[in-house]
C-alpha cells in the first residue's frame, strides 16, 4: 500500500473516498463545515433529522455529495473532538472495518483538527498518522497460512492512502511517521506470524531459518547461530537443561543490526523463545498447556524489531539474541531436584522444570556480556503471576538502572504500549536461596513474577539491564481473541527511535 501526504484542500481533491470527522454538537470542525457548505448543506440537513450522530466510532458512508469531487464521503464520529488514545484507535479501526467490505481503493483522510488528550504527554499531531497506520494493520491482519481454503469473505484492501497536512512545512515530520508506521506494519506482521505459527512448524530451527532470510533481505542485518554442540562448548548448562528432553535442536540465534559506526555500543535485546512449553517433567495440566506455542513471543518480538530497524534505517546498533528451545518431558529431561551449572558459574537447583524460561535466559544474558552493551533488555512470557498482577493491559518492567527504566516507561506511554515498573528488592531475592546450590529456580507462589525477575537480576549485575514480563500482553493464549498482539513492539520501536544517534524528536 502507498501512503502519501497532500497539502491540497481535501474538499477539492479527487479520490474514491474522503474521510472527515463528525462531532456530536452542531458546531463542526472546519473541514466538515467546508464540505457541508460546498455540498449545499447536505451534511447539516442529515444532522438536523438525526440521521448523522457523532458518537465515537460511528461511521457514515455517503455517496455523490453535490459539488464534491470525491465519489464518497465518510463521516467518522469523534464525540466532542477531544479523544483519548483508545477512542482515537476506535475511530481509526472503524474506518477500515467499513472499507473492508466496500470497493474503495484509495482514500484521503483529514483528521487535522482532532485533538488527543495525550497531546500534553508529548504525543504530537504527527503521531496520529502513525496510530492510523497501526489501526489499519490491526483491521487487515489475518493468519490463514494453514487453512486449506481461503475465507469466502472477500476483503477489500486500500491501495493508496493520502493524509492531509495543513502546513507544508510539517511534511518532513509526517513523512517520518509514514516510514515508521509502514516499518511497524511489516514488523508486526512478522512478529504475529511467527507467534501464531503452530509449534510443529515453528521450531528453534524454523526461527533460525527465518532470521537467515531477514539477513539475506537486508544488508544491515547479520546472523549466526549456536547449536547444541556450541552451547555445550560455552558451558551453558542452564540452557541445555531445558532442551534435554526434546529431539529439537536448541538454537541461540544472534541477529545484529548496524545502523551507525561500529564503535558505538549496541543495545542488546534478548527474547525468550520456548517454541512449545509442556512444563517438562513438571508437566502442565492439559488446559494449561493450550496456547503454549506463544511462549516464544519474546523471541518473535525481538526478531520483529530487527526487521523494523532494517526497514526504517535507524542510526543505532542493536543485537537481538533469540534463546530458542522446546521444553518437553522424557527420559533425558531435567528433573526436579537436579542441580545444574550456568555459563556464569553459578549453580541452580531445579525445583520446577516448568520454570524453564529463566534458565535459557540466564545463560543468554551471561553470553550477552561479550558485546559490551549500552543496555540489555530481555522480553519473555515468563510468569502467569504477571497476568494475575497486571492483567492484559500493561507489561511488567523490572530494571537495575533508573535511567533505562524511565526511558522504557516513557516509550511505553508515548506509544500507548504501556508498562508498569515492579520491584527488585533484595527481600524477594532471599526467597531464591537454596540449601544445596547458589540459587533455586523457583521461590514458591508469592510474588512469582518478582522472584523470577530477581533470579535473572543475579546474572545481570555488571551492566544496565531491564526485564519485561509480557505474559499478559504479548498474546491472548485462549478464547475467542486467541492470537498474538505484537506487543511490546511499539514500545521497543519508540525506545530505539529515541536512542538512535542523530534521530530527531519524533
Amino acid at each position: 500500500m502507498k501512503v502519501t501526504l497532500t497539502n491540497l484542500p481535501p474538499e477539492k481533491t479527487n479520490s474514491s473516498c474522503l474521510v472527515i470527522p463528525l462531532l456530536t454538537s452542531e458546531k463542526q470542525f472546519p473541514i466538515t463545515n467546508k464540505v457541508d457548505e460546498i455540498s449545499d448543506r447536505y451534511i447539516h440537513d442529515l444532522i438536523k433529522i438525526k440521521d448523522l450522530q457523532g458518537r465515537v466510532g460511528n461511521t457514515y458512508l455517503l455517496h455523490d455529495l453535490p459539488n464534491i469531487a470525491t465519489e464518497r464521503v465518510m463521516l467518522v464520529g469523534c464525540g466532542t473532538g477531544t479523544l483519548n488514545i483508545l477512542e482515537y484507535k476506535k475511530i481509526c479501526t472503524s474506518i477500515f472495518e467499513v472499507l473492508k467490505s466496500s470497493g474503495v481503493k484509495d482514500i484521503l483522510i483529514n483528521f487535522n483538527s482532532i485533538v488527543l488528550e495525550e497531546d500534553k504527554q508529548e504525543i504530537n499531531a504527527s503521531y496520529k498518522l502513525r496510530f492510523l497506520l497501526t489501526a489499519m494493520h490491526e483491521s487487515y491482519y489475518e493468519f490463514n497460512d494453514y487453512k486449506s481454503s481461503a475465507d469466502n469473505k472477500e476483503v477489500n484492501k486500500i491501495a493508496n492512502l493520502s493524509y492531509y497536512v495543513a502546513d507544508k512545512d510539517l511534511n518532513d515530520i509526517y513523512a517520518e511517521q509514514i516510514t515508521i508506521g509502514l516499518s511497524l506494519d511489516s514488523a508486526l506482521t512478522s512478529t504475529k506470524d511467527l507467534a501464531n505459527a503452530p509449534p510443529n512448524i515453528c521450531t528453534p530451527t524454523y526461527l533460525e531459518v527465518f532470521c537467515n532470510s531477514l539477513a539475506k533481505k537486508y544488508k544491515s542485518l547479520k546472523t549466526y547461530s549456536l547449536g547444541r554442540k556450541e552451547l555445550e562448548a560455552h558451558k551453558m548448562g542452564a540452557f541445555l537443561s531445558v532442551t534435554a528432553g526434546t529431539e529439537q535442536e536448541p538454537k541461540l540465534i544472534s541477529l545484529s543490526y548496524t545502523g551507525c559506526k561500529k564503535t558505538s555500543a549496541p543495545i542488546v535485546l534478548v527474547g525468550k523463545g520456548i517454541t512449545f512449553d509442556t512444563g517438562g517433567n513438571s508437566l502442565k495440566p492439559p488446559l494449561a498447556m493450550r496456547g503454549m506455542k506463544y511462549d516464544m513471543c519474546g523471541a518473535a518480538s525481538v526478531i520483529g524489531i530487527m526487521e523494523f530497524l532494517a526497514h526504517a534505517k535507524l542510526e543505532i546498533n542493536v543485537i537481538a539474541l533469540v534463546a530458542a528451545a522446546e521444553n518437553m518431558p522424557g527420559a533425558k529431561a531435567s528433573r526436579p531436584d537436579d542441580i545444574i551449572t550456568t555459563m556464569s558459574g553459578k549453580t541452580v537447583e531445579i525445583l520446577n522444570t516448568d520454570a524453564e524460561g529463566r534458565l535459557v535466559l540466564c545463560d543468554t544474558l551471561t553470553y550477552a556480556k561479550k558485546y559490551k552493551p549500552k543496555y540489555i533488555v530481555d522480553l519473555a512470557t515468563l510468569t502467569g503471576a504477571c497476568v494475575v498482577a497486571l492483567g492484559h493491559h500493561r507489561s511488567a518492567l523490572y530494571s537495575n538502572n533508573l535511567e533505562l527504566s524511565q526511558k522504557l516507561l516513557k516509550a511505553g506511554d508515548a506509544s500507548f504500549d504501556k508498562a508498569w515498573q515492579m520491584p527488585l528488592d533484595t527481600e524477594y531475592t532471599k526467597q531464591l536461596e537454596s540449601k544445596f546450590a547458589d540459587l533455586q529456580n523457583v521461590a514458591g507462589s508469592d510474588a512469582g513474577s518478582v522472584t523470577a525477575a530477581c533470579f535473572l537480576a543475579e546474572f545481570c549485575k555488571e551492566y544496565k539491564w531491564a526485564h519485561m514480563d509480557i505474559a499478559g500482553t504479548a498474546a491472548h493464549f485462549t478464547g475467542a481473541e486467541r492470537g498474538a498482539t505484537g506487543r511490546p513492539l511499539h514500545l521497543l520501536a519508540e525506545f530505539l527511535i529515541n536512542e538512535a544517534e542523530g534521530s530527531k524528536n519524533y
